[in-house]
Parts: structure tokens; C-alpha cells; sequence
């Protein structure tokens, strides 16, 4: 009962926030079973987790799990306003967890790292802009928040992605025009963190239908890079990585960027 409390108060605190912030906002994704001639929808729930930043600081989480993504929202519930944050990650090596909260303007403003077990979810987090550093703790709830939709819609990938990890620190951009009824062109680039902002670069034509393209670096057949448009996001991952003298020192493409137009 005290599981499906809080998991009521994070349900009507979003409805109420859902005017003045920018969640993922999508559709309920579901399986549609077939049994004895009659079609059951079997609803997927995201797995959600309650407990505490540091000593005093309480905390909701929810995600979905897509391939190596995790997709969903983080919730702090000691603010007035219970604004959902959103949240976007992968699953790295070793089933850990390296999950990013975005602002609206693509800034990261926490970084969550750890390995959740059937019940426990015990991470570290960090903030890119003041450098401090909390663990946090973690205990499954149960569930009852449905799966989204998070496959993009090709009417909507114009617009402008990005990432930064603090002023100093990485960051990146990807800028999506219609240009042409039947083409697409994607202009991106990443600079290191300071003192030295070494880049790297991309301009790449495409057909308006593609949401997962290959690309090649241009004279570095062994630099390939795949993008894959989601409905808020971009994720960007090497396939190929002797990328040596293609870029700047240490600079990639690599990352996940978030949609801000």
C-alpha cells in the first residue's frame, strides 16, 4: 500500500507539472495478445525506484529499457514543484547503469552511475556543473506507470539536439533541416571540455524516412558512427572507432543529445 502511495502522488504531481515543464510525452506502448479469438492488451510497466540522494534528499526514478537506452523521468520530492526531469541513458559494461538528466536546454545537470539488483538500486551522483558528489539508495516500487512510445516521428526530425556537460566541460550539437521534399540534411559537431576544445564534425544527407543511419567518416573507413533518431533525443554511437586523425584529439560524435527546438 505505501508502494502504490507514492506512486499516486508522483502520478498526480506530474499530471499538475505537465504544463510548465518538457517530459518525454508519448503514447502508451503496449503487446496485443491473441487468446481463445479475442484480442487482451498485456500493458508493459517501467520500473521505478524510490529513496534517497545523500542523507536528506528524496528522490523518484522510472525508466524503460530500449535495447542499451533507458528512457524515463526523475523526481525530487522535496522541491514545491515536483517538476518531472527527464532522463536518458545507456547500459554499459557489466549492467551498469550511466543515466544523464536533461534540462530543456540540453545542459546535464546530474549523472547517475550504477548497477541496479532485483530489488536495490545503490548509484552514484554527480553534478558536471558544481562537481559535488552524493550515492544514492534505492528500493524497487512496484510499478504502475505504462511504457511509452519513444520512436520518432519522421514529420518531426527537424530541429536542434543538444548536449553539454557544464561550461567546461564536453559538449555538442546536431541540427536537423528539411531541405529538399525527399532529402534531409544533419550538421553536427562535439567539442572536448577545456582548456583545449579539440572537435569533431559531421555533415551528412539523408532520406527524410531514415530514423538509423550509418555513417562513414569521410577518408577514415575505419571511423563509422550510427544515428538514431528518437521522439526528444539523438543517440550517436561508434560502430567503428579508429577515428585517429579524423578528429580532434580525443574529440567524437559519440553521445546522447537532447531535443531543445
Amino acid at each position: 500500500m505505501k508502494k502504490l502511495f507514492y506512486l499516486t502522488i508522483f502520478i498526480l504531481f506530474s499530471c499538475n507539472s505537465a504544463q510548465n515543464d518538457t517530459p518525454i510525452h508519448t503514447e502508451t506502448a503496449a503487446n496485443h495478445i491473441t487468446r481463445s479469438g479475442q484480442n487482451t492488451t498485456v500493458e508493459k510497466h517501467q520500473k521505478a525506484w524510490k529513496g534517497q540522494l545523500g542523507s536528506e534528499i528524496n528522490v523518484l526514478l522510472h525508466y524503460q529499457k530500449y535495447e542499451n537506452l533507458v528512457v524515463g523521468q526523475i523526481i525530487y520530492l522535496d522541491t514545491k514543484e515536483h517538476k518531472p526531469i527527464p532522463i536518458i541513458g545507456t547500459v554499459e559494461e557489466g549492467e551498469n547503469y550511466r543515466i544523464l538528466e536533461f534540462d530543456h536546454k540540453g545542459n546535464i545537470t546530474g549523472i547517475i552511475s550504477g548497477v541496479p539488483s532485483a530489488e536495490i538500486f545503490k548509484a552514484n551522483w554527480f553534478s558536471p556543473k558544481t562537481g559535488k558528489e552524493y550515492s544514492m539508495n534505492m528500493s524497487k516500487l512496484d510499478s504502475i506507470i505504462p511504457e511509452k512510445n519513444i520512436e520518432a516521428n519522421l514529420d518531426k526530425l527537424a530541429g536542434e539536439y543538444a548536449y553539454q556537460y557544464g561550461t567546461a566541460g564536453y559538449q555538442g550539437h546536431v541540427k536537423v533541416q528539411h531541405l529538399e521534399p525527399d532529402q534531409i540534411t544533419i550538421q553536427g559537431y562535439s567539442v572536448t571540455s577545456e582548456p583545449a576544445r579539440n572537435i569533431a564534425e559531421m555533415e551528412i544527407k539523408a532520406s527524410p524516412t531514415q530514423k538509423d543511419i550509418l555513417h562513414t567518416v569521410p577518408e577514415a573507413e575505419n571511423c563509422q558512427f550510427r544515428i538514431r533518431f528518437f521522439k526528444d533525443f539523438v543517440y550517436i554511437s561508434n560502430t567503428k572507432t579508429q577515428c585517429t586523425g579524423a578528429f580532434g584529439h580525443n574529440a567524437t560524435l559519440e553521445g546522447i543529445y537532447y531535443k531543445t527546438q
